[in-house]
């Protein structure tokens, strides 16, 4: 069974996943490494002692037919996503070359995401990958720079820098949405996604003193 199927659409419930020990063993470290995490979301590293005992192998199982250490089953779930979003951008690539950036993310890691919305939350949620964030806006950004025209001129800004200000705006908006509990489908936040990145920034807020509650006291002052 493909970790995808196995994984990404299995809620983080303890005696499920005893209940449910999965027959192949590397999904059966990778689940446990994943739930570990949630279940310590600051904690930064776990040893092979714990992922082996979460998982009812040996170490030495581990070390000798799986991962060296608990850095290799990061980069090898890292790969996992990589591996789709590639194989996702060159299909909508080839299909369709005039197609809007904003919509072929739409179209491309958005659900990509949303399939592995548990791995995908967990990096976002816990701290098992300080460089998740910035691993994905290089991922999109090797993507894009030699794919996407800028107006850089226009902001008095290199191609590369505006590149850089639009994946990580995407990303933060993608970041919200995923990394809820219960995210909407791909089919309904595509819709919100492309309203997002079409409205003005001056058009999120609502200048109407009506809609205020009260007066704030300014940042650092005490009333």
């Amino acid at each position: 069974m493909a970790l995808s199927a196995l994984y990404f659409n299995k809620s983080f419930n303890c005696r499920e996943e005893l209940n449910n020990v999965p027959k192949n063993t590397r999904e059966n470290i990778l689940n446990a490494f994943l739930n570990l995490a949630m279940e310590h979301p600051k904690k930064t590293n776990f040893t092979m002692r714990e992922i082996a005992k979460r998982a009812h192998v040996s170490r030495q199982a581990i070390y000798q037919k799986h991962f060296k250490n608990p850095r290799e089953i990061v980069l090898y779930l890292r790969q996992l996503i990589d591996a789709d979003l590639h194989q996702a951008y060159k299909e909508y690539h080839s299909a369709q070359q005039t197609m809007n950036p904003f919509v072929l993310v739409a179209n491309t890691i958005i659900p990509v995401f949303y399939k592995k919305r548990k791995l995908v939350r967990c990096f976002y949620i816990t701290s098992i990958d300080p460089t998740w964030e910035s691993f994905m806006v290089d991922v999109c950004l090797e993507w894009a720079l030699p794919r996407v025209a800028t107006r850089s001129e226009a902001f008095n800004l290199s191609d590369e820098d505006l590149l850089k200000l639009l994946v990580n705006s995407i990303m933060s908006i993608i970041k919200i949405w995923i990394s809820r509990e219960n995210p909407a489908p791909p089919e309904v936040f595509k819709d919100d996604f492309l309203k997002l990145v079409r409205t003005p920034l001056f058009d999120y807020l609502a200048m109407d003193p009506a809609r205020l509650t009260g007066t704030p006291p300014l940042p650092g002052r005490r009333t």
